[in-house]
Parts: C-alpha cells; sequence; structure tokens
C-alpha cells in the first residue's frame, strides 16, 4: 500500500510503473512506496499556488485534451463538494490536421466552468484550423460551460468576473503569459 502526493488515476499509474520497473534495478517494492510518499511531483504538474478553505488555485501544464480530461477528473476526485474551474490555452494543436478540435469538448464538459483562449502559435502559422472559439462552441452544444475570450490577456479579466468562493481554478496557460497570472493571484488574494 503507498499513497502519493498527486490525485488522479494518470499518476497513480506512473508511481506504479515506476515501483515496477524499479524492481528491476534491484529496489524493493516497499522502498519505491517510502520515495513515492515524499515525492513532491512533477514540475509543473498539479502545483498549488493556493489551496485553502475559500479558494484552490493550481497550475498545471497539461495541454493534450485527454491530459486535460484526467486533471479535471483528479481534481473533482480530491475537491468532490467543489466547483471545478479550468482556464485554457491550447497548445501543440497539430496545425491543419486539426484533430483535437474534436476532442476538446469531450474534455472540457468535466469542468465546472471553463475560460477558453486562442492557443499558443508562437511561430505565426496561418495553416492551423484550429479555433478555440469553435471548441467554445461546440463544449457549450453539448452541455458544458465554456466563456471564450480570445487574447490570453483577458484570462485575468474573466476569472475575476467568474471565480466563486470555495471554487478550485486549474491555470494551464503558457508560462510567459505574466499579465493574467499576476492579475489572477492578485484578484484571488482578496478572496
Amino acid at each position: 500500500t503507498v499513497s502519493i502526493p498527486q490525485a488522479g488515476r494518470m499518476n497513480v499509474a506512473n508511481a506504479a510503473a515506476v515501483a515496477l520497473g524499479s524492481r528491476h534495478w534491484g529496489v524493493s517494492l516497499e522502498e519505491s512506496a517510502e520515495a513515492l510518499q515524499s515525492f513532491p511531483g512533477a514540475v509543473g504538474r498539479q502545483e498549488f499556488i493556493r489551496s485553502d478553505t475559500n479558494l484552490v488555485l493550481v497550475s498545471d501544464t497539461a495541454y493534450h485534451p485527454n491530459a486535460v480530461a484526467e486533471l479535471l477528473n483528479a481534481m473533482r476526485l480530491r475537491f468532490p463538494n467543489r466547483r471545478i474551474c479550468l482556464i485554457l490555452q491550447p497548445r501543440h494543436t497539430f496545425g491543419a490536421g486539426n484533430w483535437q478540435q474534436k476532442l476538446w469538448p469531450r474534455s472540457l464538459k468535466k469542468a465546472d466552468q471553463v475560460i477558453l483562449t486562442n492557443p499558443l502559435n508562437p511561430k505565426g502559422i496561418e495553416v492551423n484550423r484550429f479555433s478555440s472559439e469553435e471548441v467554445s462552441s461546440q463544449t457549450n452544444e453539448v452541455g458544458g460551460s465554456v466563456h471564450y475570450v480570445g487574447d490570453p490577456k483577458a484570462a485575468g479579466d474573466a476569472f475575476e468576473r467568474e471565480m466563486q468562493k470555495c471554487d478550485v481554478w486549474i491555470l494551464c496557460l503558457a508560462n510567459w503569459f505574466v499579465q493574467p497570472r499576476k492579475q489572477i493571484l492578485e484578484a484571488s488574494s482578496e478572496t
């Protein structure tokens, strides 16, 4: 039996794989269990910025629809009686193939509230047919609650309008967008 600090099925599967793989190098399951209990987690994954009775803020680098769905499931298990919310800037949308467009609504529907920005496109690629606005519409059509804001800088204002006491907010924004992160931290400090 082992307990790990990170929530979610994906983290449990990863921990089990590490323990089983470590046996190959002579590490016992007991030693692995002890090490896993004190493992703080991978950088950028489920990093708690704030966690109290008024508000939970979690930063995570998940960007694939399946990873985001697992993250939302994990937070729902960890905080079963709270509203689970997400601020997402899609990344690596795989251009003209556009296959992620179809996956996002199913994943985003798992959140109680989503603030969705335009995707990260640092190279200015024009052939990328991915549309956050379309993902927002598709998710809302299947019963989700997505607020499309366009420019990632607008995420801070949307957070201030949407935030409620006791919420759990997961921030999946590119790290160099300092402005919305700063605004979110300032707004959350007043709660």
